[in-house]
């Protein structure tokens, strides 16, 4: 997952500037904001099928969690310490709409998820800083046929030799 380390760094900085939402919650918070959701039509229409995720917590480790939460095939866990929050929740929720890895369909879908759980405000700032750590928010839909690229590598190869 090469883009991993710059959405995490992006998110810290994002968090800086919106503290409200590492807000901490209790299991109960977290369920009913959990539940909430995944049962949105917003959620529903990024995951495009009707089954829907299952939330674990994970065993308590006093704070020394190294991941705040995880989502693995059809479930969310959390860390009690550092999970319990909603833009966690948000986070691995975002994997669970078919996106394992940290790359541009993931961001445009927890950009939609933040937007609409946590305000426009907190989306323009989170994909702000996106931008700031130079994460790419759009897929190029400028696709070259493989004549027009192999047309393109052997006109650079011709300039390259003249120099």
């Amino acid at each position: 997952d090469s883009s991993q380390t710059k959405v995490y760094r992006a998110e810290w900085a994002f968090e800086k500037k919106f503290p409200q939402v590492k807000e901490k919650m209790t299991e109960k918070e977290v369920q009913k904001f959990f539940k909430r959701v995944v049962n949105s039509k917003t959620y529903e229409k990024l995951r495009g099928d009707t089954t829907k995720p299952d939330l674990s917590f994970m065993k308590d480790m006093g704070g020394y969690s190294r991941t705040a939460g995880r989502a693995w095939r059809n479930n969310v866990t959390l860390s009690p310490s550092t999970g319990m929050n909603k833009y966690v929740i948000l986070h691995e929720l975002a994997h669970t709409t078919g996106n394992m890895h940290h790359d541009v369909s993931f961001r445009q879908d927890l950009i939609k998820l933040v937007s609409r759980f946590l305000g426009v405000d907190c989306a323009k700032g989170l994909k702000k800083e996106f931008k700031e750590k130079k994460l790419k928010m759009t897929i190029s839909q400028n696709i070259m046929s493989p004549l027009k690229w192999l047309e393109n590598y052997n006109k650079m190869m011709k300039v390259r030799e003249s120099l």
